[in-house]
Protein backbone atom coordinates (compact mmCIF):
# COMPACT_ATOMS: atom_id res chain seq x y z
CA UNK A 1 0.00 0.00 0.00
CA UNK A 2 2.72 2.44 0.99
CA UNK A 3 4.77 1.61 -2.12
CA UNK A 4 1.78 2.32 -4.35
CA UNK A 5 0.99 5.54 -2.51
CA UNK A 6 4.51 6.90 -2.78
CA UNK A 7 4.84 5.64 -6.35
CA UNK A 8 1.68 7.49 -7.37
CA UNK A 9 3.00 10.65 -5.70
CA UNK A 10 6.27 10.29 -7.62
CA UNK A 11 4.50 9.81 -10.96
CA UNK A 12 2.23 12.78 -10.22
CA UNK A 13 5.21 14.99 -9.37
CA UNK A 14 7.05 13.85 -12.50
CA UNK A 15 4.02 14.73 -14.64
CA UNK A 16 3.68 18.12 -12.95
CA UNK A 17 7.33 18.97 -13.57
CA UNK A 18 7.42 17.50 -17.11
CA UNK A 19 10.65 15.78 -16.09
CA UNK A 20 12.78 14.15 -18.77
CA UNK A 21 15.73 11.78 -18.65
CA UNK A 22 19.18 13.38 -18.79
CA UNK A 23 20.03 11.61 -22.07
CA UNK A 24 20.20 12.77 -25.68
CA UNK A 25 16.69 11.35 -26.26
CA UNK A 26 15.23 13.28 -23.31
CA UNK A 27 12.60 10.59 -22.68
CA UNK A 28 9.73 11.82 -20.51
CA UNK A 29 10.18 10.11 -17.14
CA UNK A 30 6.46 9.56 -16.73
CA UNK A 31 6.66 6.69 -19.25
CA UNK A 32 8.94 4.31 -17.32
CA UNK A 33 7.63 5.46 -13.95
CA UNK A 34 4.02 5.01 -15.06
CA UNK A 35 4.74 1.48 -16.28
CA UNK A 36 6.49 0.74 -12.99
CA UNK A 37 3.49 2.04 -11.04
CA UNK A 38 1.08 -0.09 -13.09
CA UNK A 39 3.23 -3.12 -12.28
CA UNK A 40 3.12 -2.32 -8.56
CA UNK A 41 -0.68 -1.94 -8.71
CA UNK A 42 -1.07 -5.20 -10.65
CA UNK A 43 1.13 -7.03 -8.14
CA UNK A 44 -0.85 -5.62 -5.21
CA UNK A 45 -4.19 -6.68 -6.69
CA UNK A 46 -2.85 -10.13 -7.49
CA UNK A 47 -1.39 -10.56 -4.01
CA UNK A 48 -4.62 -9.42 -2.35
CA UNK A 49 -6.72 -11.90 -4.34
CA UNK A 50 -4.34 -14.75 -3.48
CA UNK A 51 -4.45 -13.84 0.21
CA UNK A 52 -8.26 -13.75 0.19
CA UNK A 53 -8.37 -17.18 -1.46
CA UNK A 54 -5.84 -18.50 1.05
CA UNK A 55 -7.83 -17.21 4.03
CA UNK A 56 -11.09 -18.65 2.65
CA UNK A 57 -9.47 -22.08 2.23
CA UNK A 58 -8.13 -22.00 5.79
CA UNK A 59 -11.46 -20.86 7.29
CA UNK A 60 -13.31 -23.59 5.36
CA UNK A 61 -10.70 -26.09 6.61
CA UNK A 62 -10.11 -27.22 3.06
CA UNK A 63 -6.53 -28.23 3.74
CA UNK A 64 -6.26 -30.58 0.75
CA UNK A 65 -6.86 -27.78 -1.76
CA UNK A 66 -4.78 -25.41 0.38
CA UNK A 67 -1.77 -27.72 0.18
CA UNK A 68 -2.41 -28.47 -3.47
CA UNK A 69 -2.39 -24.77 -4.38
CA UNK A 70 0.06 -23.34 -1.84
CA UNK A 71 1.95 -26.26 -0.36
CA UNK A 72 5.50 -27.35 -0.94
CA UNK A 73 5.86 -30.02 -3.61
CA UNK A 74 7.59 -32.92 -1.83
CA UNK A 75 8.24 -35.08 -4.90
Amino acid sequence: MMLGWRGAAMVYETAELNAVAPTPLATPLILPQGIWLLGIIWFSIHLTLYLIQLIVLIVQKNYREFLQNYGVDAD
